[in-house]
C-alpha cells in the first residue's frame, strides 16, 4: 500500500468506524462481539484497500465486508437471538438501509453514502422495508439510537 494509499484508508476509516459500531451495535446488541466485528472489518479494510479504491465505490466494498461481518456474528451462539427482527423478514440491503435510517437516526444521505448508493437507492430500500414488513412492525419503527 502506498502512503497515499494508507492516508486515504486512515480517513475513511476515522470518518466511518464509530457508524459501522453503531450498525452493529444494533444488529448485535451492546456486546463485546460489536466492536471486534468493527475492529475485524478494519483489519480486513488494510488487507483489501489498494483494490477497493480502484473500484467503483470503496464504501460500498467496505460495506459488504461490514454486512457480512456482522451477520456471521449474528448466527454465532453469542448473538442476540440470532438476527434482528427487520433482517429475519426483509432483503438484506432493505434491512440495512431500516436499520440505518429508523434505528440509528441517519438521513437517507447518509445511509447511502455509508452504503456506497445513490440517495435515491436508499431512499427506496427504505421504502422497500416499509412496504415488506407487516402493519404491525412498520409502526414499530422510530428514529434514533434508542430503538437499537
Amino acid at each position: 500500500m502506498t502512503g497515499a494509499e494508507a492516508v486515504g484508508l486512515d480517513a475513511f476509516v476515522q470518518r466511518r468506524r464509530g457508524l459501522y459500531r453503531g450498525y452493529a451495535v444494533a444488529r448485535l446488541g451492546r456486546t463485546p462481539a460489536a466492536g471486534e466485528v468493527v475492529d475485524h472489518v478494519v483489519e480486513a479494510l488494510v488487507a483489501c484497500w489498494p483494490r477497493l479504491v480502484c473500484g467503483r465505490s470503496p464504501a460500498a466494498g467496505a460495506w459488504v465486508l461490514v454486512r457480512e461481518a456482522v451477520s456471521l456474528h449474528c448466527r454465532m451462539p453469542y448473538g442476540q437471538d440470532g438476527e434482528d427482527v427487520l433482517h429475519r423478514l426483509l432483503p438484506v440491503a432493505a434491512a440495512d438501509a431500516a436499520v440505518l435510517h429508523y434505528r440509528l437516526g441517519m438521513r437517507l444521505t447518509e445511509a447511502a453514502d455509508l452504503m456506497g448508493v445513490e440517495p435515491a437507492a436508499a431512499a427506496g430500500l427504505v421504502l422497500a422495508a416499509e412496504r415488506g414488513l407487516p402493519r404491525a412492525l412498520v409502526g414499530e419503527l422510530a428514529f434514533g439510537p434508542g430503538r437499537a
